[in-house]
């Protein structure tokens, strides 16, 4: 046994605590030959003999009558404070509340800068021009993709439209020429129509939220609409700060429920 180990036991031999019978025989052969080992055993049951004594003497000792009335009197004096205990709990209850409230309000306006689009139908003020166009029910959208602008950058398409074909007209009595007139002017407008519509390049449709797909087939209608251009960078599409100030064309894409769904800006 070195003097480190006799460190840990020398406290056990000193109060005579119960340990190994080969250790406590190795601690005092160690002690025999190490004389500073042998000082530190004998102060150690020196302090102990000491802290007995002390001890069986304190054993006598009873507080007196004077210490035991005051400290009654602390007591009593300590009594009504914990009767306001109560009030001090209601402020904390008061104050946790008012904290869980602030907490959901805060939580509501991140959804609604979040979300707020997706939960909200559009609206048109006075100065918004919106043209509604109806989807049927069992229509599909077919697209191509086209080139894109330097304004621009995402996948624009050309949307392909049915054009109008035009009847013979049957010969018939005097007014075959009125009948014949009115349908070439509704032919011609129609296809005027069409053709504008082919020249407008759009962009794909961006979703308004993080819900499903909207399918086409459950109905719904588009909405033309002017927004300003800075509503492009809220989709990542890039914006051109010298026509920061001009507005844009856009169709949303309003479900049958009447929420918003998507849109597409139109150039």
């Amino acid at each position: 046994m070195n003097c480190q180990i006799f460190e840990t036991v020398v406290n056990d031999l000193a109060r005579e605590q119960m340990m190994e019978a080969s250790a406590r025989e190795q601690a005092l052969a160690h002690s025999r030959v190490c004389e500073a080992c042998t000082l530190r055993l004998a102060l150690e049951r020196r302090l102990t003999l000491w802290l007995r004594a002390l001890a069986v003497e304190m054993k006598s000792v009873s507080p007196s009558a004077r210490v035991e009335e005051h400290l009654l009197e602390v007591f009593r004096s300590q009594t009504p404070s914990l009767q306001t205990r109560p009030a001090s709990r209601r402020r904390y209850w008061l104050v946790a509340a008012a904290a869980v409230v602030l907490m959901a309000l805060g939580i509501a306006g991140m959804r609604w800068e979040l979300y707020g689009p997706s939960q909200t139908s559009i609206k048109t003020s006075n100065n918004t021009e919106a043209q509604i166009f109806p989807i049927a029910s069992t229509g599909a959208i077919h697209h191509q993709n086209a080139e894109s602008t330097p304004e621009q950058t995402a996948a624009f398409y050309r949307p392909r439209r049915k054009q109008s074909v035009r009847k013979p007209a049957r010969p018939s009595s005097s007014g075959n020429e009125t009948l014949v007139a009115k349908g070439t002017a509704r032919a011609t407008n129609t296809t005027e129509a069409a053709n504008s519509a082919q020249s407008e390049v759009t962009t794909q449709f961006l979703p308004l939220s993080y819900a499903s797909p909207v399918s086409l087939q459950d109905g719904g209608h588009l909405v033309r609409v002017q927004l300003p251009r800075s509503a492009m960078a809220r989709f990542g599409l890039p914006v051109n700060m010298e026509r920061h100030g001009e507005k844009v064309k856009a169709d949303v894409l309003v479900s049958a429920d009447g929420l918003a769904r998507a849109i597409r800006f139109v150039q």
